[in-house]
Order: C-alpha cells, then structure tokens, then sequence
C-alpha cells in the first residue's frame, strides 16, 4: 500500500504528491489520517512546520463533488499570508476542475466577487472577509462539509473569538470541523465547548516546539546586535535566515544597514501594501535574497522550507512569540537553528521559555580568537 493510498484521492493528485517527491506520511498526516477521513472532529496539536497543511487538505479532496456548484469547503486563516500560502499549496495539488477562492484583506474586492461568480468549492480566507462575503450573500454555508481552523489559537483569541465561532456556528451540524494549532489553548477549547460539538484532542507532541530545532542564546546589549549579527552570518556562514525585530519602523533600517554590509537583504512588514509583501516573499523563497527582517505578524504562515537559522534580533515578548517565530525553520522534517540575542537586564526571560515550553536553550559567545562555543559558567 503506498502512503497516500488511506486518503483515497484522485489519480491525478497521487501524481502530483509523486512529482513533489513526497513518498513518505509525516507523523501528523500519519496520526489524523484515519480520524479525518472518518469525518471526527479534531483538535490536532503539532508544532509549526511539521506538515499539518498536506494533513487537513489531503482528506477533503475525496469528499468534494467536482459537479457541484456549493462550496463544500472552508478554511479560516488569521493573516493574508498564511491564505495566500494555503491557497497556492491548493493550487498545486488539486484535482482539474476544483475551483477555488480566496478572501482576504488588501486584495482587490472586484476580483474577489468574480472568483465567488464562480461557484468556487473552497473558500478560504480571513474571518473578516469571509464574514462579509457571507453576509453579502456571495458565499453560502449550507453546502459547506469541511471546516478547517488553521492556527486556531491565534483565531480563539479576543481579536477574532466571536467573528469566528460565529461564522462555525453557521454551517451544518453535520460538517466536520477540524482546529490545528502549534499549542493548546483555553480560548480554542472553550471555542468548542461554545460550538455544542464533541471533538477528538489528537496531541503529537508534549513538547511545543519542533523538536528538529536547536536553540541558542547570546549575551548582547542593543549597541552590539548588528555587529553580532554579521559577525555570525559571517563566520557561521549562515546564508537563509529570517531576522525577527519587535516593531514595523525598525524594518527598512535594519535591511539597509545589512545591504551595507554586503548582505543580500529584504525587510517587509505589516505597513507595506500586499503586493510588495508578495513580491518581497517571492525574492525570499526563490533564494534572490538571503536573509529576511520582519516583524511578529509574519510568524506565522511564512513558509519557505529551506530556511536555516531564526535570528531573534529582538527578543520575542513571549513564549508563543517565540513558538511561532521558531516554526520559520525546520520545516517538513529538516533542521534548523534559533538564535536569539539577549540583553544582560532581560537574561531571565530565557529561563521563562525553556520552563514554559520545556525546551534547553544553550548559551553561545565568541572567544577573543573568534571561536563560536558554548558558555560554561
């Protein structure tokens, strides 16, 4: 029996799993495959970057009547990355004749409206929009069979709580409705409890972060993390990485200042417009560009698999931060490092996040001869 086999999916996907050289289930396709082709609800925690996108699309393929003018499927996202990600995995695995639609935010609202014309089968997208089309009267629930709440504890909480549970409590009580999430939270299962479903917990990991990843730590006060910074690029040869700050005005700085030193750089943050996001993704992803400064809003749904080290240039201002920010890396079974500068005063953070999330994070310095090792007190 080959490994897709159990989803039962269409000869022409199978093939295209097969051009992607994709031969083998990742544990998290492997553990759901059952349950969801069964049509249980779920609650599925696995750490970012372990392949839970293959592992909700794959088993709704089946289930889609291509004859169908209904759209059967619905997938809610928290950012128009992440949909725009979702959306063109879709794209590259789908069956001819899915059609499909995505409604986000800072996209054009006209171009949208003739994708709902099209009587799409899946619909994906941000709670506000979805909500709109829906209210409209663009998109209609009553055919929807599959639901899929990805990053369901950025969608529990306060920001989107209501808009989407209220959006869940409007497809039928029989469509299955699955949450993926790197980490459990009180919001999600409270979520469910409100939706009046019972729901199947499928956990693959105690640990919250993905396990392939190492992490470090560096002593480093704010006048000495940009020379610490091409330091390690240098020395360490680091040639993909994404470089995380805390705030949108620091971006185009932080990137300048890095073209200047010789490296090939971009910055993109929540203030540029989504066409220059896309196209700045696009030089990442195609390796036109070696490293990435961004801010906390692209944590999540950023993924360009060949990516090597996370560099906290900032320290993440909590432990989910720093979760998702670590998902960038070791994606689909590769590995990767995290390296986060720390200031002397702040020290004790670092402590918080190995308890929280049961994890060692190893300090690192350079020796006076330019030896990169481990700090040993």
């Amino acid at each position: 029996m080959k490994p897709f086999d159990k989803y039962l999916l269409p000869e022409e996907v199978q093939e295209k799993l097969q051009n992607a050289h994709l031969e083998t289930l990742l544990p998290v396709q492997r553990d759901t495959a059952e349950a969801l082709m069964q049509g249980d609800n779920l609650l599925v925690q696995s750490p970012t970057g372990t392949g839970k996108t293959l592992a909700f699309m794959l088993p709704m393929f089946h289930k889609i009547d291509l004859m169908s003018k209904e759209a059967q499927v619905l997938i809610i996202l928290p950012t128009r990355e992440l949909a725009g990600q979702i959306n063109q995995v879709l794209s590259t695995y789908k069956m001819s004749g899915l059609r499909q639609s995505l409604l986000i935010g800072g996209a054009s609202k006209e171009r949208q409206k003739e994708k709902m014309r099209q009587k799409p089968h899946v619909v994906m997208g941000t709670p506000g929009r979805i909500a709109e089309n829906w209210e409209e009267k663009r998109l209609k629930l009553e055919g929807i069979h599959t639901v899929i709440v990805d990053e369901a504890d950025k969608l529990s909480d306060e920001k989107f709580y209501y808009g989407v549970r209220d959006l869940l409590l409007q497809v039928p009580k029989e469509a299955q409705i699955m949450f993926f999430s790197a980490t459990l939270t009180k919001e999600a299962q409270r979520m469910m409890q409100d939706l009046k479903r019972d729901f199947r917990l499928i956990a693959m990991s105690k640990k919250k972060t993905n396990e392939d990843i190492h992490h470090l730590f560096t002593m480093a006060e704010d006048a000495k993390k940009f020379p610490l910074l091409i330091t390690l690029s240098q020395r360490e040869n680091i040639k993909r990485a994404i470089v995380f700050i805390t705030r949108n005005a620091g971006v185009k700085g932080l990137a300048g200042r890095m073209q200047e030193a010789g490296l090939s750089t971009e910055g993109i943050h929540s203030g540029l417009s989504s066409q220059e996001r896309k196209k700045i993704i696009g030089y990442f992803r195609t390796g036109k560009v070696d490293f990435l400064v961004t801010t906390d809003i692209f944590a999540r749904g950023m993924d360009v698999p060949d990516v090597d080290y996370i560099i906290n240039y900032d320290l993440p201002k909590d432990q989910s931060i720093y979760i998702h920010r670590s998902g960038r890396t070791a994606r689909a079974g590769r590995k990767g490092t995290v390296i986060t500068f720390v200031e002397e005063h702040k020290k004790f953070v670092i402590r918080k996040f190995e308890q929280a999330l049961d994890i060692t994070i190893h300090e690192k310095g350079y020796t006076k001869d330019g030896q990169w090792v481990d700090v040993i007190y």
